[in-house]
């Protein structure tokens, strides 16, 4: 689940660009409200980036299989990727 919410569909990293990529179409006395939100949306980014670093820091390759995280533990690691 914090995988999903790290950079998913609707996780933090969408729902950042979404707010920045929104700038260019409303009216501009709202602009800068809009960059403060998603620049808001990063920092909740790396607070779930920081969650799943210490949950999975000490996992052995065996249990992130059985986490359901083997395909991105072949693939990435234990680095965070989106």
């Amino acid at each position: 689940l914090l995988m999903e919410q790290y950079g998913g569909a609707d996780g933090e990293l969408a729902a950042a660009l979404r707010y920045l990529n929104q700038r260019y179409t409303i009216p501009d006395k709202v602009i800068g409200l809009l960059t403060d939100i998603g620049t808001e949306e990063f920092a909740h980014l790396e607070m779930i980036a920081t969650m799943v670093y210490k949950m999975t820091k000490d996992a052995t390759p065996r249990q992130l299989e059985d986490a359901g995280l083997g395909p991105h533990f072949v693939a990435h690691e234990k680095a965070l990727f989106y």
